[in-house]
Order: structure tokens, then C-alpha cells, then sequence
């Protein structure tokens, strides 16, 4: 797994990003330390379904990918994947 760090460039450009809110860049950093959405929640004293929107947010903007895993007994996992953004998706 990778560490963010505050050098990471990634991140940098995130933050740079005037379409993405300082909450989402929060939420970037717990879910990229491998934090799940309930438990970045928790650690930002917001509920789930208020993170979602940013989550959305992300995920269009291309900084993360969802991915919903089934596990045995139909439970299904979310995953959490950080594609290197282009410079075109930040501009």
C-alpha cells in the first residue's frame, strides 16, 4: 500500500484542483492511507452518506476508482483504486 506523504505530487495537484473541495481532499488522504469511507467518516465526524457526494466527486474527476468486490456469503467489499491523473483531467 502507499503512504501519502506531503510531497506526494498527486496530491499536490488535488489540492491545486479548484473543482475539489478541501473536504475531498481529506477524504483523498484517509481513503489513500486505506481508511474506508466508514471510517474516514468517523475520523471527520461526518456521516457516510454526507462523504458520498465527495467520494462521487472524486471518482468523477478521475482521482480514484470504486470497486465493489463480492466476498463469499454475498457481501460485497469496497475497494479504493488511485489512478495517476493526466494533466488534462486537473485543468
Amino acid at each position: 500500500m502507499n503512504e501519502p506523504t506531503a510531497i506526494d505530487p498527486i496530491m499536490a495537484e488535488i489540492a491545486r484542483d479548484n473543482r475539489v473541495s478541501p473536504t475531498a481532499v481529506r477524504l483523498y488522504v484517509l481513503l489513500r492511507a486505506g481508511n474506508s469511507l466508514d471510517a474516514a467518516a468517523t475520523a471527520l465526524k461526518r456521516s457516510t452518506d454526507w462523504l458520498k457526494r465527495y467520494e462521487r466527486l472524486l471518482r468523477d474527476l478521475g482521482y480514484i476508482e470504486v470497486h465493489d468486490v463480492r466476498a463469499i456469503g454475498g457481501q460485497c467489499d469496497r475497494r479504493y483504486v488511485f489512478p495517476t491523473p493526466t494533466r488534462s483531467l486537473a485543468s
